[in-house]
């Protein structure tokens, strides 16, 4: 995409197809960067995510430059203070022991380590700790590059990459003022101390660019205690206009690249052999794969989906005729039960419908006479074999008070029937 967009000018925020790298939440607790250091930060870690374990990393500045949204600038002095920034910024992690201070842990390491720009190329070396965490990332999101390089706001950018976090569960849930203050460390700017200030400066300004060209959309809910917000919460949920901007082939191939990283934890080795191979891996290919390894799962115990998904997609296997045969039995099973459950919560339904009807005649019937006319028929009732067995039933005497009998839902259904019987035969007299 290089090749074809960046010779010509095309930046990477308007780059056609997106791509990005799963990128560890250790790695998103860091706010202490400029946009452009954000930027360059990430375009390193997403070159160093290719392969991990190599120590050493060589590139061509003119991509690394394109990777991070400098493209079509010659102010490398302004990329080279941006780099030493992101060397001066550091993963901090602080743990307290409330019983031993001695106990106590911190550890920062920096996000960058050595860089040499020279000759049209970049070296850059990262920390043992960080190329870990790029090696096999742990409570990992998806970073879009390219939404990345869109963002004009750091404060935007930092917000995004930790919403990202919650973007399945749907909200952060409530936390203190002073905890956002802390993602963005504000703590030492005087004008963002007061909450109305710290909305209107960096809040809403974030969200509303966040809201506008990324693929969440934000909501700040807040929780006031006396007149004054202390607690808010940022609601996530899937950006419906960024999707429409999306084509149907992105929008596929999206799919794809979350089924294959999430579900099955294809390395980025992987999908550059499947994207060096595309005229043989055709979307086709890929999706006939899933299916074979999803349904072999279910049956076998695959320690490596990501493994045996390539010699699968190398070896051009696929699900089998028996294999589909025994899938669609499987489903039609399924189905079937889902149905014959419907069923019987309708027929449920309908009966509770018909026994609620029932009962409301019974009572509109039985309310309608006066004190005589029910003592007569509950004693006509008592006298005929139907009560006398449903009588012996609930285990009453036949001078039981007649509102205690009816309590008993088997006593009070079967003189409702007696009721309604009699009350149709004068209908029809």
């Amino acid at each position: 995409m290089f090749s074809d967009f960046g010779i010509n000018d095309v930046k990477i925020s308007e780059s056609p197809a997106d791509f990005g790298f799963q990128k560890s939440d250790a790695l998103i607790n860091v706010a202490d960067l400029s946009l452009v250091s954000r930027r360059a930060i990430n375009a390193l870690h997403f070159i160093a995510s290719e392969n991990a374990t190599k120590g050493i990393w060589d590139v061509d500045l003119g991509y690394f430059k394109w990777l991070a949204n400098f493209a079509g600038s010659r102010n490398d002095k302004h990329l080279r203070l941006a780099l030493r920034e992101s060397q001066k910024a550091a993963i901090q992690v602080s743990v307290i022991d409330s019983a031993d201070s001695s106990k106590d842990i911190y550890a920062s390491v920096p996000m960058l380590g050595t860089f040499v720009m020279a000759g049209g190329r970049l070296n850059f070396k990262l920390p043992e700790e960080i190329a870990r965490l790029l090696q096999a990332p742990t409570d990992a999101s998806y970073l879009s590059l390219r939404i990345g390089g869109a963002f004009t706001s750091a404060y935007a950018y930092s917000l995004y990459e930790r919403l990202l976090r919650v973007r399945e569960k749907g909200e952060t849930g409530w936390m203190s003022v002073d905890a956002v203050k802390d993602w963005f460390k504000v703590a030492s700017k005087k004008s963002l101390q007061e909450y109305k200030f710290l909305k209107r400066d960096v809040l809403k300004a974030a969200i509303d660019q966040i809201n506008e060209l990324s693929d969440i959309f934000v909501i700040l809910e807040e929780k006031r205690e006396m007149r004054r917000v202390t607690m808010v919460n940022f609601v996530v949920q899937r950006n419906p206009t960024f999707a429409s901007r999306s084509s149907p082939l992105e929008t596929e191939l999206q799919k794809l690249y979350q089924t294959l990283s999430e579900e099955f934890g294809l390395s980025t080795s992987d999908f550059d052999e499947i994207m060096s191979r595309r005229e043989v891996y055709t979307n086709r290919r890929i999706e006939q794969v899933i299916e074979l390894v999803r349904h072999r799962r279910v049956k076998q115990d695959i320690k490596r989906p990501s493994a045996y998904f390539m010699k699968m997609l190398r070896e051009g296997v696929m699900l089998s005729l028996t294999e589909k045969e025994t899938v669609q039995r499987s489903e039609k099973k399924v189905v079937d039960e889902v149905k014959h459950q419907e069923k019987l919560t309708l027929q449920f339904e309908a009966g509770n419908q018909q026994q609620a009807d029932f009962l409301r005649l019974g009572n509109e019937i039985w309310t309608a006479l006066d004190p005589e006319q029910r003592n007569e028929l509950w004693q006509t009732y008592t006298r005929s074999l139907p009560g006398k067995t449903t009588l012996r039933k609930a285990k009453f005497s036949a001078d039981m008070p007649i509102d205690e009998a009816l309590e008993n839902a088997v006593v009070r259904d079967g003189f409702f029937a007696t009721l309604m019987s009699t009350a149709k035969q004068k209908k029809r007299a």
